[in-house]
């Protein structure tokens, strides 16, 4: 029990990050944006979805 615990917690301390960095990588992209750059925009965004998709698999297996 207490092995599944850790594991838990160590598993949100994980999905902490992700979200962490999920948010920086929009902070990124809306100063892009507002830049003028639109390519970098966009492959912040992609990154965003793709951190925000793992992030969901993470916590719909939990």
């Amino acid at each position: 029990m207490h092995y599944l615990m850790a594991g838990w917690y160590e598993l949100m301390g994980q999905i902490r990050q992700l979200s962490g960095m999920a948010n920086n990588v929009n902070q990124i992209a809306r100063k892009a944006n507002a830049a003028g750059y639109g390519e970098a925009y966009l492959n912040c965004i992609d990154t965003m979805k793709g951190l925000d998709n793992i992030i969901k698999r993470i916590e719909d297996g939990c």
